[in-house]
């Protein structure tokens, strides 16, 4: 799928960490920033809207906090969102109550709440201004090019239909009167035409891609795949539209077509889900929600080459500064020392490092050659900090000749450069301390087992409180281009802290790991309810050194990786994001995964097939319970563990039914005979 999805989006990655679920974004009109949907907030299971500014990754609510929100939309011209709400319900509170006790739905569905209208607000949220009060629903928003007009869906006349009014909510028209679901309206980016998705049936079972120019004249119908197609978006040129369609696939995948219908194209390939598709005002990007990464919504954004265009030279790789390749080079040609004592001139030269970026001595010291040396085999020092502020810890390993560990030394050293400069440069400014420290692999797992206790010993005699503990131990153990961060479970803000260092280094991709099962020297610290996390490959244990499956080292990714632990650190003792402990629990962390899943057969239906009674399979895929009972295109479901099928809904409704692991019979014809399996449904 990664080949396939290659030939139109490159540079895939993922935008938001934060929260149980984000979706829905979409670009300022020059593309600095986006507006979302998220539930990210403890305690609320609704959707509300925020603003990301996507050079930091900073993210703000914009929605009151209060009911349910859905479809933002930046003013062109003006610093104004407009959004759809039910904070005016006077049951909000109620409902969301209700929510929380019943846990999240097996399926999606929309509620098309009746008390959802539409509001527009400045980016903090003040100024609220409401556009809409008819009866039922109003939501699915978007402003014209000029910020003169508003299209959006209402059901006040008993039909979802398209409605348009002037941007202060006046004039309010109807543009659709067809039977069915019309909604989810985008206006043509020179503000002639909209296009929208139509559903022709009340089940709504099938849907396609609509335009028709701005005054609801000249309708016509873009897509004919006969399934669900939704949520249309013109590219900038108007030459091409994006679009979600299960046609092929019922989890939903991403297309382009041409607006006359023609040069349909498919753009992703994942097993998940993949819809809401947008592009940047430029055209060059393409930003979506999929479930791709922990099997979570979240915004996804990609490089998009268009069918037919040039593909552009790569675009040069943006390192860290100079510094920290000059950091990692020194370590290199220092751990090749192996004379009798190599380890003590490591040390020492690690030591002298420290001392010359500004580190001072932490505790228990032994002056070498006017460097600080800590006892036995771990090098210490930290930057003081500020009256009443936090401490973070940052850990990493030294390295033996036979062992890539020298990233996370290397990154420390350069952290320290980068922070004693800040500190001076803002000297009557209040910072957080750091303290440092870095140890041998030789003797890593008795020094980390007393790291926790010997701190907090020196600790208690300052009025001082532990914020954080990091650890770079095993940085180097990072491949390719993915910085994985093992423990966020352990506090909540870390997710939030991982967002900001997506958007300020997205030359790397970010993945999250809640459990710190791979990472057993953050124990210490959450025995002590000190959140805790740690940086490096998929998996810390060991080295990947000799391992020939692993991918190469990338030292600009490696570089940024270091960057990105600096930039992280700051975060935390600057206050900028504050953490808060996690008593997380893995084994129930598991459990809730496992229940969340679905039961999963492989199954690729068939939308479009008329006249049929079941579910016509366009294909199964590889490796799936489907295949491995005997299933192939062309087969037609009929029945699934006893219920009778009539067609695919029934079928899904069926599939949720069943349990993973239990085997069941499925039912199906191939050709005129009717034939049966057993079939083990596995989970997605």
């Amino acid at each position: 799928p990664a080949d396939l999805e290659a030939a139109h989006l490159k540079n895939i990655r993922r935008i938001t960490f934060a929260g149980s679920k984000n979706g829905e974004a979409y670009f300022s009109h020059n593309g600095n920033d986006i507006v979302f949907q998220g539930v990210r907030e403890i305690g609320n299971p609704f959707y509300q809207i925020y603003k990301m500014k996507l050079a930091s990754g900073e993210a703000a609510r914009v929605s009151t906090g209060v009911g349910k929100t859905t479809c933002s939309f930046f003013h062109p011209t003006k610093n104004r969102i407009l959004f759809a709400s039910t904070h005016l319900d006077p049951h909000s509170a109620e409902l969301q109550a209700a929510a929380l006790k019943a846990g999240p739905p097996k399926r999606y569905s929309w509620d098309f709440d009746p008390n959802f209208d539409i509001f527009e607000s400045d980016p903090d949220g003040k100024n609220l201004t409401r556009l809409t009060d008819a009866p039922g629903y109003d939501a699915e928003c978007a402003y014209s090019p000029d910020g003169a007009k508003i299209v959006f869906c209402s059901m006040r006349d008993g039909d979802a239909e398209i409605y348009v009014m002037d941007s202060d909510g006046k004039n309010q028209t109807r543009l659709t009167h067809e039977k069915g679901y019309d909604g989810g309206p985008f206006f043509s980016p020179d503000g002639k035409k909209i296009v929208w998705r139509h559903f022709d049936d009340a089940e709504q079972k099938s849907a396609e891609v609509w335009t028709m120019n701005a005054d609801g004249s000249e309708k016509f119908q873009v897509t004919q795949l006969k399934s669900v197609s939704w949520a249309p978006y013109y590219h900038p040129s108007m030459k091409w539209l994006v679009f979600a369609s299960n046609f092929e696939d019922p989890a939903f995948e991403l297309y382009l077509i041409r607006p006359d219908g023609s040069e349909l194209t498919r753009l992703t390939y994942s097993q998940g889900f993949d819809g809401l598709p947008v592009f940047s005002p430029d055209g060059k990007k393409l930003m979506w929600t999929s479930n791709r990464f922990e099997n979570k919504s979240h915004i996804v954004i990609a490089d998009v080459l268009l069918p037919g265009a040039e593909a552009p030279a790569p675009p040069l790789f943006s390192p860290a500064p100079d510094a920290f390749f000059q950091t990692a080079a020194l370590l290199d040609r220092v751990r090749d020392i192996k004379e009798a004592g190599a380890q003590f001139h490591i040390d020492h030269s690690i030591a002298k490092q420290f001392h010359e970026a500004g580190l001072q001595p932490f505790g228990q010291t032994e002056n070498v050659d006017d460097t600080f040396f800590i006892y036995g085999t771990r090098i210490t020092g930290w930057l003081p900090p500020g009256k009443d502020s936090a401490i973070v810890i940052a850990s990493a390993s030294q390295m033996k000749s036979d062992e890539a560990l020298p990233w996370g030394v290397a990154a420390q050293a350069e952290s320290i450069k980068a922070q004693t400069y800040a500190r001076k440069q803002h000297k009557n400014e209040s910072s957080g301390g750091i303290y440092f420290t870095a140890s041998s692999p030789d003797d890593l797992d008795t020094i980390q087992a007393s790291l926790a206790s010997d701190l907090k010993k020196e600790i208690e005699k300052r009025p001082l409180k532990i914020a954080a503990f990091v650890s770079a131990l095993r940085l180097g153990n990072m491949r390719g281009r993915t910085l994985y961060v093992h423990g966020t479970g352990s506090g909540n803000g870390w997710r939030e802290a991982v967002e900001r260092l997506a958007a300020q280094f997205p030359s790397i991709n970010f993945a999250v790991e809640d459990s710190s099962e791979k990472a057993p020297e953050l124990k210490q610290f959450t025995d002590q309810k000190i959140p805790a996390i740690a940086l490096g490959g998929p998996e810390l244990e060991g080295t990947l050194l000799g391992d020939e499956t692993a991918p190469p080292y990338d030292a600009n990714a490696l570089a940024c990786a270091a960057a990105a632990f600096d930039s992280l650190l700051h975060m935390l003792e600057s206050g900028a994001v504050k953490i808060e402990f996690n008593a997380y629990d893995a084994t129930a962390a598991r459990a809730a995964a496992d229940a969340a899943k679905r039961p999963y057969l492989g199954t690729i239906p068939e939308y479009n097939a008329a006249g049929i009674t079941g579910v016509k399979l366009s294909g199964v895929r590889d490796g799936s319970p489907a295949q491995k009972s005997g299933l192939q295109a062309g087969d037609v479901i009929v029945e699934l563990n006893g219920k009778a099928l009539k067609d695919v809904n029934e079928y899904l409704t069926a599939l949720e039914g069943l349990k993973a692991g239990e085997e069941t019979t499925i039912k199906f014809k191939r050709g005129e005979k009717e034939e049966s399996a057993k079939i083990t449904p596995g989970t997605r």
